[in-house]
């Protein structure tokens, strides 16, 4: 009986066996997808429907479908700096900064990007960049960090533009007319595409995290507790727009239709009238903060920030005044 028990079970390890290493077809398995709502995401940009995101450990994210799918881009060599913001300079050529002060390029829409600065004495990260031509590029970052490239980002140098160290959140402007704003109230302009700054008299004292060149000349500046101001251009005033939240606001964007859009601190979104008279909120609070949006072609905003990106539809229910 006993006998009879053995052979039986060596059978069944034999068939098992025969079982374990006989060929089988593989087991289908779903494609591996990025999951951008799960990773910080600092920067974006919208050319058409190609997407392009940067973020934490220097990822970069590339979309061609608007938004419905994402692959990650080529980096040259490899960054896992935590990238601010994402620029580009036309179709083709775009910039990211970032901490360490690390700056990437690319030439081919976002696919492949490679480095052309970064600082390894010192960890302090850049926090905006701007392009006012194919070649003339500027830089800005924490404590009074400034950077301008005039080969297209081939070479940088830094200078000193009288700052006292203050960090520098946004730059903005044209070829000629360029704005900076920064922290604990500070802005200063250049009339001469950057070759000398002047502070402009303090006009609030908080923190600036963001400015934008307007139509006509005009400049918007926000900021800490919801607080926005437009300056006409021609003259030294600054009036503050109300936005009736308390939210810090770190970025904005002008839509097609002539209105501005700023999102920040908990999720905050708020939009413009046509005339910039006052902000009406669409999202006033949550636990994630939004760092910046954009326009998508059909009037979606894609907002990126700590839960990633995101697409909003909401605007579209905003009567337009």
């Amino acid at each position: 009986m006993y006998k009879l028990a053995g052979i039986a079970m060596s059978a069944i390890v034999a068939i098992s066996s025969v079982f374990a290493f006989s060929a089988r077809p593989e087991p289908i398995l779903p494609p591996t997808q990025i999951k951008p709502n799960r990773l910080l995401i600092n920067g974006a940009a919208v050319q058409g429907t190609e997407l392009t995101a940067v973020g934490g450990l220097g990822v970069i994210l590339r979309s061609g479908d608007s938004g419905q799918t994402w692959q990650h881009a080529s980096v040259s060599p490899p960054n896992d700096s935590t990238l601010t913001r994402l620029h580009f300079a036309g179709r083709s050529t775009g910039y990211a900064v970032g901490h360490d002060g690390v700056i990437l390029k690319t030439t081919n829409g976002g696919q492949n990007w490679s480095r052309v600065h970064n600082n390894d004495q010192r960890s302090e990260p850049l926090f905006d960049l701007l392009a006012v031509s194919d070649r003339k590029l500027f830089a800005v970052g924490s404590f009074g960090s400034f950077l301008e490239s005039d080969d297209a980002g081939a070479t940088w140098r830094a200078r000193d533009i009288g700052v006292q160290d203050a960090h520098l959140y946004a730059i903005a402007g044209d070829g000629q007319n360029l704005l900076i704003a920064g922290e604990q109230g500070l802005v200063v302009r250049s009339s001469d595409g950057g070759e000398t700054w002047e502070k402009i008299t303090k006009f609030y004292n908080g923190t600036f995290f963001g400015a934008m060149a307007l139509s006509g000349g005009r400049w918007l500046v926000y900021g800490m507790r919801g607080h926005v101001y437009l300056n006409g251009g021609s003259s030294a005033e600054w009036r503050e727009i109300p936005t009736n939240i308390s939210a810090a606001l770190f970025d904005g964007t002008v839509l097609r239709d002539g209105r501005v859009v700023l999102v920040g601190q908990g999720g905050a979104v708020t939009v413009s009238d046509l005339n910039l008279k006052n902000f009406t909120t669409i999202h006033g609070g949550g636990r994630e903060s939004y760092a910046q949006v954009r326009e998508l072609t059909n009037g979606d905003l894609l907002l990126a920030g700590e839960g990633g990106l995101s697409i909003d539809k909401s605007l579209h229910d905003v009567a337009k005044p």
